[in-house]
C-alpha cells in the first residue's frame, strides 16, 4: 500500500473517529479505535483505524471477529503521531459481531459492527407430510352394460 494512500485512509480514520461518524467507537478503557463502517454490506469490505496517542495503545494483535472473513492486520505509519489502519471484507452472514485486537500493552480492545441484511431462519427443515394418494378417477362416467351401449349396434 503506497505511503500516499495509508496517510488518507489513516486521515479518514482520524477524521471519522473525531466526528464519530461512519464508524463504531470502541468499548475498552483507554484505546480509541474505530471500525466501519457499519452496517456494511454481506461480502463488504470494512476499515479499522486508530492513532497510538490515543489511550497509548500500539496494536500487538491483528483484529479478529467471527464477522470476519480473515483476521484485519494493522498497518502503521511512524512519526510523533504514529497511526495505524487495516482494512478486510466480512462475511456474507447477517448479524451483529464483536471485533477485538490486543494493545502490545497487553489491553484488550473489542468493538462491535453489523453485516446488513435479515439473518437466516434456522435451518432446521421442517418435516413434510406426504400427499394421500388419491383413487383415479374413471374415464367414462356410466360404465357399458352390453353390446348395444357400446357401439353403433352394427353388424
Amino acid at each position: 500500500m503506497s505511503l500516499l494512500v495509508r496517510r488518507g485512509l489513516a486521515a479518514m480514520g482520524a477524521a471519522a473517529l473525531v466526528a464519530g461518524i461512519g464508524t463504531t467507537p470502541a468499548q475498552a478503557d483507554e484505546v480509541l479505535w474505530g471500525i466501519g463502517p457499519s452496517p456494511v454490506q454481506p461480502g463488504g469490505q470494512i476499515h479499522v483505524s486508530m492513532r497510538a496517542w490515543a489511550g497509548g495503545c500500539a496494536p500487538g494483535t491483528p483484529v479478529t471477529s467471527p464477522g470476519l472473513v480473515a483476521p484485519i492486520k494493522w498497518q502503521g505509519e511512524a512519526g510523533n503521531f504514529p497511526s495505524y489502519t487495516g482494512t478486510g471484507t466480512v462475511v456474507k452472514k447477517p448479524g451483529k459481531y464483536v471485533a477485538t485486537f490486543t494493545c502490545q500493552s497487553g489491553k484488550k480492545a473489542s468493538a462491535t459492527f453489523v453485516v446488513a441484511g435479515t439473518p437466516a431462519p434456522d435451518p432446521t427443515p421442517t418435516p413434510a407430510k406426504p400427499k394421500p394418494t388419491a383413487k383415479p378417477k374413471p374415464q367414462v362416467a356410466v360404465k357399458p352394460k352390453g353390446a348395444p351401449q357400446t357401439g353403433g349396434g352394427e353388424q
